[in-house]
């Protein structure tokens, strides 16, 4: 679907956006403008699409339960997305977004310490999140997700690294 081919690349730059603004460069209306269109957009996916929902309600969870929604961006991204979602209609959610959830939780944790991991490959699989990366193809690939799910979701996270260079 052509909105979720536009949304997930978006938003993951955004959020990314959001993140560093505030983080970074103390860019504090940036990183707010840039966390409520990303909240809108990402409540308007998980509207249209159920693997956004349980991907992306996963992720809100996931982070949540790692402390790590935890700066006035977050909060507002956070409320917003809540906002548009209960506006446009809760999504039906599965054990699939528990998964997605505990994937993301462990991406978290995991990425805090990957410094303290000795082999590379260990070290680059958390420093770069991919353990939902993981989990979200092993569900298209059992066609728990559709196919081009995870494709979106690739997008999502390519275009939420490409950020970090802005």
């Amino acid at each position: 679907m052509l909105i979720e081919a536009l949304i997930y690349p978006i938003s993951g730059f955004l959020m990314k956006i959001s993140d560093d603004a505030w983080d970074m460069h103390r860019n504090y209306d940036v990183s707010i403008i840039a966390g409520i269109i990303c909240g809108i957009l990402l409540g308007i996916l998980v509207t249209v699409s159920s693997d956004a929902a349980q991907i992306f309600f996963g992720i809100f969870l996931g982070t949540l339960l790692a402390g790590k929604v935890d700066s006035p961006p977050h909060f507002f991204t956070a409320i917003i997305f809540l906002l548009v979602v209960f506006i446009l209609g809760m999504p039906s959610l599965s054990i699939f977004m528990l998964i997605c959830a505990l994937a993301a939780y462990m991406d978290e944790i995991w990425h805090e310490n990957s410094v303290y991991f000795k082999n590379i490959l260990i070290k680059k699989l958390f420093e770069y999140r991919c353990v939902l990366k993981i989990v979200v193809g092993i569900l298209a690939f059992i066609n728990v997700f559709q196919l081009e799910t995870f494709f979106y979701f690739l997008l999502f996270e390519i275009s939420y690294e490409i950020a970090k260079f802005i």
